[in-house]
């Protein structure tokens, strides 16, 4: 017989899940001492959604405040990039001015020498200095176009300098962003962990393994599901008189509508009592975290955005990963499983630890993402894990 791992329950629950056992213990709780623990059980919980509501509201100023700033960042850098064409074109018109100045002040250097040279009178001597004269002023004002086109480069520098830090800054705050964005996330999913009660889990065969179970029993049709009749023996530890008691309808048994509304809020008088039920009603179905028993082998592709499988496919390498056996919700709210009496014990065991346990439960194996399997057998992902030994 599985059961859930004996650490994992309070000193409150119940050691055994018979019937019997189950009415001496309720008969011998002082259900008159449980309304303090109840109270101080619901104010921890309180105290904790108002801390993580704390947290929310921060992580969305600071998601707010990021966004502007990306949104200011991004307006900014293409207008800067305007400004850097803007001084680029300058600097151009600069060297091309010095580099025609430069030529023109060659000629005149050439010209006014080439007068000294050949001057033999007052009036040619009059015409070379005045030559002279044109050439120191436009010596300046190549030394002028220089300095100008220096100023340009600099601009420039500084320019592209200011972009640079300006891309980085957005680069910093997009990061920032998917960070706070993550956490925002994850104050979600443990905002919705604190809102739920989590002693309650429930445990509920799939509609294809509650049909195939009754061909088995009425025409011998093979299934690996197990029946409502196991898994009550296995895991269920409610009490009959509030969640409803059982009737054989010979393939298996079905649960009985409970003889009260509300039944789930006497289990609530016992907070450190986890509560497992088989075959759950709508009412539980809604407050408990449910395991789904799949009709076969559950298999589950990883992805970037499955948090408790954050493996995307590699196409470098040609692999994806498969997790099989068991996949749980980012909530720890529901969980699908294979068929397998021992994997639905693993799920129950990550429900009591909120699914907080490790990660040893957990099976990944790699796979190719192009192979003639899938392009020549339509059941290529079962042989290929049958190959390796993953039935």
């Amino acid at each position: 017989m599985i059961t859930p791992d004996a650490d994992a329950r309070s000193e409150d629950e119940p050691k055994c899940y018979s019937p019997a056992c189950k009415q001496k213990y309720n008969e011998e709780k002082e259900v008159s001492g449980t309304g303090t623990d109840v109270e101080k059980n619901i104010a921890e919980r309180e105290m904790e959604m108002d801390m993580i509501n704390d947290e929310i509201k921060k992580v969305k100023i600071e998601i707010k405040r990021l966004e502007d700033l990306i949104e200011k960042l991004g307006d900014e850098i293409p207008e800067m990039e305007l400004k850097l064409l803007e001084l680029e074109e300058n600097e151009r018109l600069d060297g091309n001015k010095v580099s025609g100045l430069w030529h023109e002040l060659k000629q005149m250097k050439k010209d006014y020498r080439n007068a000294y040279d050949t001057a033999e009178g007052t009036d040619e001597m009059d015409a070379a200095k005045e030559l002279k004269e044109l050439y120191i002023a436009k010596e300046v004002e190549y030394n002028n176009a220089i300095k100008s086109e220096d100023q340009s480069n600099i601009a420039i520098d500084e320019q592209k300098e200011k972009i640079s830090d300006t891309e980085d800054e957005l680069d910093t705050a997009t990061e920032e962003l998917v960070d706070a964005k993550d956490l925002f996330e994850q104050l979600k999913i443990e905002m919705y962990k604190a809102k739920r009660n989590d002693q309650f889990i429930a445990i509920r065969l799939s509609s294809t393994c509650e049909t195939l179970i009754k061909m088995s029993y009425e025409d011998g049709y093979p299934t690996n599901c197990p029946t409502y009749r196991e898994l009550k023996a296995t895991f269920d530890n409610t009490d009959e008189r509030f969640s409803g008691g059982w009737i054989d309808v010979g393939h298996d048994l079905e649960r009985q509508k409970p003889h009260m509304e509300n039944y789930w809020r006497y289990y609530e008088q016992i907070p450190n009592w986890t509560i497992i039920t088989v075959d759950p009603d709508a009412q539980m179905m809604q407050r408990a975290a449910v395991i789904e028993i799949a009709p076969n082998q559950v298999r589950w592709i990883c992805t970037d955005n499955d948090i408790l499988c954050e493996k995307p496919p590699d196409f470098d390498h040609n692999e994806m990963y498969i997790q099989y056996d068991i996949h749980i919700d980012k909530y720890c709210a529901h969980a699908l499983v294979s068929p397998d009496m021992t994997v639905i014990n693993t799920a129950v065991n990550q429900f009591l630890t909120q699914c907080d346990d490790g990660d040893d439960w957990r099976k990944v194996i790699s796979l190719p993402i192009y192979d003639n399997l899938r392009v020549y057998n339509s059941g290529w992902m079962t042989d290929l894990l049958r190959s390796l030994g993953v039935e």
